[in-house]
């Protein structure tokens, strides 16, 4: 009935008005509407028959309406193309969940696999039954990380660390200390029932994981939570698992290849990309200073390949890089351990702070070693007791503060005698 009505007013506002002014409205609209052309009606009505009402292909169309604010037609076609969009809108996101999903599943099964086969106890704990459970952290913790360079084509006699970096970290703000232990670095060692002297390097070919664990913790007078052993090569495999990391080449060298020929190439120069070939190669070079800056090189590398990791762009290449670790990694931190501080470490970010010692070295019995300075090897300690809760904060942790030491080594970490000290 509105159709009609609107219909009839169109045709009225278009017709002839009575000249008789005085009449109501309703009077003018009888007037105007017998004032409608009859004969176009007529014709216009000779055009249909009965049957054509009864066939629905023949019925007449609706007369569009030429008011253009009323026309039905493009709103239907909106619609359409509203229910068209939004169908692809969850077609597709069917499909990337159902990819989601699928990916995650494999990246955690490759987890489960790495997570199983690393898991090694030392000699004095118990092995662990976890399952997939998260334990949350909120506690500082350190971890002794251990570069094993002893691969079949070395052909080696004894496997020695090639690097020990100690790590603390905080999981309640992401403070992470990281110091490398120089190898060189003349110890006591526990020996089966006795003590030795030698090089720090060597207490893992002494007694393995525990026999470092109690050197570093004998020298630096803090418990290592946790050790992880990491086969050195695998590196070069994790940086290319992440489609490589920037580092910073503060000089220009060139440096061997796995093959032994000097093809690997660095220029000066800061945020380069470095693949996992040249990372490698960055961070054990001997040949452009000493232990010291090498160990710290390593540092840099393990702080790039944190950092590509934490990069939201890196999660799809989780699956490849546990992979390429599985079989190339040991520890003794549970499943539920590592699993909470991957969340928290998500949550908080990590920011590392480096440490370096500082030395000298020496010569002893025809071998070279280092000596730590004793009051840089005091403050580092102090830095690391602190972060883990068991010294307090002194001015040694103020913002101002500046090491300097004053030369004095520590009389632990060289002999007290025959001792012919570098120039």
């Amino acid at each position: 009935m509105t159709e009609k009505r609107e219909d009839n007013k169109h045709v009225e506002d278009s017709l002839p008005v009575s000249d008789d002014s005085s009449k109501g409205s309703q009077e003018s609209k009888s007037d105007s509407t017998s004032a409608i052309d009859m004969t176009s009606f007529h014709e216009n009505m000779k055009k249909l028959s009965i049957t054509d009402f009864d066939d629905p292909e023949k019925k007449p169309k609706e007369e569009t309406p030429t008011n253009e604010e009323e026309e039905p037609q493009p709103q239907k076609k909106n619609i359409d193309w509203k229910k068209t969009i939004l169908r692809c809108v969850v077609i597709l996101l069917t499909v990337l969940g159902c990819v989601t999903c699928f990916y995650v599943g494999y990246t955690i099964n490759h987890a489960n696999q790495l997570l199983d086969n690393s898991y090694k106890a030392l000699p004095t704990e118990k092995d662990s039954d976890d399952d997939l459970k998260l334990e949350t952290v909120d506690k500082p913790i350190s971890i002794l990380i251990m570069g094993i360079d002893n691969t079949k084509e070395r052909h080696l006699s004894t496997t020695r660390t090639d690097s020990m970096i100690v790590c603390t970290y905080n999981p309640k703000n992401g403070d992470t200390s990281m110091v490398s232990i120089p190898r060189d670095t003349y110890v006591t060692m526990k020996q089966k029932n006795y003590n030795t002297t030698g090089k720090i390097n060597s207490a893992y070919s002494i007694a393995q994981e525990e026999g470092t664990i109690d050197a570093v913790e004998k020298l630096l007078d803090i418990p290592i939570d946790y050790y992880v052993r990491v086969d050195f090569d695998t590196l070069e495999d994790v940086v290319n698992a992440f489609g490589g990391i920037y580092i910073d080449v503060p000089f220009n060298l060139t440096e061997q290849d796995a093959n032994g020929k000097m093809n690997i190439t660095f220029k000066e120069g800061k945020h380069q990309l470095l693949n996992g070939e040249e990372a490698l190669a960055f961070s054990r070079t001997r040949h452009i200073d000493d232990d010291i800056q090498r160990g710290k090189r390593q540092q840099e590398v393990i702080g790039a390949i944190v950092n590509r990791a934490m990069e939201s762009a890196s999660l799809t290449k989780y699956a490849k890089v546990l992979q390429t670790l599985n079989g190339h990694i040991k520890t003794n931190m549970p499943r539920p351990i590592i699993l909470g501080l991957a969340s928290e470490a998500l949550k908080t970010g990590i920011h590392i702070t480096n440490y370096t010692f500082d030395w000298s070295g020496f010569t002893y019995n025809g071998e070279s070693f280092v000596a730590l300075k004793k009051d840089s090897l005091a403050f580092i300690r102090h830095r690391l007791r602190v972060q883990l809760g068991l010294d307090k904060p002194d001015k040694r942790d103020e913002k101002s503060y500046k090491f300097h030491s004053n030369g004095e080594m520590d009389p632990n970490t060289y002999p007290a005698y025959d001792v012919e000290w570098d120039s």
